[in-house]
């Protein structure tokens, strides 16, 4: 019932207010609140709560402090939070046709027209029992940064031997199978002291959001080509 009356209302399909009464939605995001993709969510949130009043109201527990951030598809799908803001890469273990988000070349309100999210949707439902409610802030491209000047090989290839190489779900194989990285697994959170102590040099990140997080003090090199695309999503438990 929640999430129908939320779709509901966030299409602007007018509901009876004597016929039900306000729910509350709770939610959870898995970045830190500093970041962009964060405060993106978190305007989505208040747009959401004034256009629902009266029928819902969307109260928000927090980031990776409140649920960790990799547990968090987990949370919305066994209910715990009624909706998480996550990458989908967190839980292609569940959703492997998620892979084709985080390679796709076209954005979100792209694959919403071409009925590409609505198919993303009946998957997500069929295989892990949530709504999936968009994939947003999209777009956005990964790329490697480094706290050193890259290296590049004869052949002119970028050359990370010997380079202590942060890897997480998203960007992993493309790490290991393609740069043949030897990679460190830490979540974001993490990655600030990782850097300050030296443990990694070079990590994969979107184009945007280091200054947020404060890895700048760190990274001084974009390494182009850039590849992938942000895989956001908003999951609704059903």
């Amino acid at each position: 019932m929640k999430v129908t009356r939320f779709i509901a209302a966030t299409l602007g399909i007018a509901l009876s207010a004597a016929a039900f009464a306000a729910d509350t939605i709770t939610a959870t995001h898995v970045f830190p609140a500093s970041l962009i993709y964060s405060r993106s969510f978190l305007e989505f949130v208040k747009k959401a709560n004034d256009a629902g009043k009266g029928e819902f109201a969307i109260q928000v527990r927090g980031g990776p402090e409140a649920i960790g951030m990799m547990e968090q598809p987990g949370a919305v799908r066994s209910g715990v939070v009624d909706m998480v803001y996550s990458a989908c890469a967190f839980y292609a273990a569940v959703v492997p046709e998620c892979d084709a988000v985080s390679a796709s070349s076209i954005d979100g309100p792209t694959a919403r027209k071409n009925g590409g999210t609505e198919l993303l949707n009946q998957i997500h439902q069929k295989r892990m029992g949530v709504y999936l409610l968009g994939w947003v802030d999209s777009g956005i491209r990964f790329c490697l940064w480094s706290t050193k000047e890259p290296r590049f090989d004869s052949s002119g290839h970028i050359d990370i031997k010997g380079f202590k190489v942060r890897g997480n779900p998203i960007y992993n194989a493309f790490l290991t199978n393609y740069l043949g990285a030897q990679v460190i697994n830490l979540n974001s959170p993490e990655l600030y002291t990782a850097l300050e102590r030296g443990t990694v040099d070079i990590t994969a990140w979107t184009q945007i959001g280091t200054m947020d997080l404060n890895w700048d003090r760190y990274l001084k090199y974009r390494i182009l080509p850039d590849f992938f695309s942000t895989d956001l999503v908003i999951l609704v438990n059903q």
